[in-house]
């Protein structure tokens, strides 16, 4: 599952909540090093975790949220950040050999950005020994490192995994606000934008 197309928070709809809480700890300056977006495909989960990337290295942030315009806001849009790694299943699962590279990438030194922040997507699919290796990094992670594990159902992971994360529910998404949005970024009519919506089930 490839990272969605970049955008702001502003920019992510039907999770106010959600983005709010990011901004008030990016607020407060005091950066978990783990969090557990939890929530069905489809609700932001992923861009959220970019848009985050791109505001705690941007080098002039406003409201809490990436200016858009320096050269770290703009790689991160173009998807060439060297402060971002990606996980994702290698074929059905997440393997012990790509947590124990994330581990050793994960000591090297910054190359541009104030956070190297580690998404890794679906965490639910890793291996009972990939899952291990990784509860070690979660429990003392170098300096500098930020991880996103991006998830359906926590429940599918170890406890002490999602004990070790600060979680963060992205909600189905309402159906008015589905419609809306097909209305006004797809010129979508509105008798057609309220069927998508409804069958959409709350994922975009």
């Amino acid at each position: 599952m490839a990272l969605s197309p970049f955008k702001p928070f502003a920019d992510i709809i039907g999770q106010e909540k959600a983005i709010q809480f990011l901004k008030t700890v990016i607020r407060s300056g005091k950066m978990p090093h783990a969090y557990l977006f939890t929530g069905i495909p489809g609700v932001g989960k992923s861009t959220a975790a970019l848009a985050l990337v791109q505001t705690v290295n941007c080098e002039q942030p406003v409201n809490q949220q990436g200016c858009g315009f320096c050269r770290t806001c703009l790689q991160v849009k173009h998807g060439n950040f060297p402060d971002l790694l990606i996980v994702e299943p290698d074929g059905q699962n997440i393997k012990i050999e790509q947590i124990r590279e994330l581990n050793r990438r994960l000591n090297y030194k910054l190359v541009s950005g104030n956070y190297r922040v580690s998404i890794v997507q679906q965490a639910e699919t890793l291996t009972q020994e990939a899952a291990n290796a990784f509860l070690k990094t979660l429990e003392e992670p170098p300096p500098g490192n930020i991880l996103i594990l991006n998830v359906i159902e926590p429940r599918d992971l170890l406890p002490t995994i999602v004990s070790r994360c600060q979680k963060i529910a992205f909600r189905p998404i309402g159906p008015a606000v589905i419609s809306e949005y097909l209305i006004r970024e797809h010129q979508v009519s509105p008798e057609d934008a309220a069927l998508l919506a409804k069958i959409a089930e709350g994922s975009l």
